[in-house]
């Protein structure tokens, strides 16, 4: 029975392998969920490398199947704008409003750490982005939320919502 056989090169050497094993080393790559199926495939010893590298650094990152427990993409894109934009207005807001600095300044600190956790979930929740960007931003979010948050998919408002005052109209 012929085997199919592939040219792989490493460095300046010419070896002849199978082209199963080539497209084992890609398989691995996808069970693990260190690739995904729709991301380029580099050939053989790059494939290798990149393996190696990639099982290091994803070491105790969450599973792909984790992001089901966020907000689909568009919530979380919104939320992530919704963030940036309050964000952006307090840092106008402080530059107007001097004498305020040390108070907007510490209510940005706030609001940074909410954008940053929704620019994770957004990631993590992208099926576009790579398999290590996904996982590697869920390992952040795991860490900026607790465990008890992550696991039950608890994620804070977009905004420091305490920082609104409640406008009730008159009767």
């Amino acid at each position: 029975m012929p085997v199919d056989i592939q040219h792989v090169t490493n460095g300046d050497q010419l070896l002849l392998m199978p082209a199963a094993a080539v497209e084992s080393v890609r398989e691995f790559d996808i069970a693990l969920e260190l690739a995904g199926p729709n991301e380029s495939f580099g050939g053989y010893w790059p494939e290798i490398s990149y393996a190696r590298r990639a099982l290091a650094e994803l070491y105790g990152c969450p599973p792909l199947a984790d992001a089901a427990r966020f907000p689909v993409k568009e919530q979380a894109d919104r939320s992530r704008r919704f963030a940036s934009d309050y964000h952006d207005y307090l840092s106008s807001r402080r530059e107007v409003i001097r004498y305020r600095f040390d108070d907007f300044t510490e209510v940005m600190a706030d609001a940074k750490k909410l954008l940053s956790i929704w620019e994770q979930v957004q990631v993590a929740v992208t099926p576009t982005n790579s398999c290590r960007s996904r996982r590697l931003a869920m390992a952040q979010l795991r860490e900026q939320l607790g465990e008890e948050a992550y696991y039950t998919g608890r994620l804070p408002a977009p905004v420091p919502v305490q920082n609104f005052r409640e406008i009730v109209p008159e009767r």
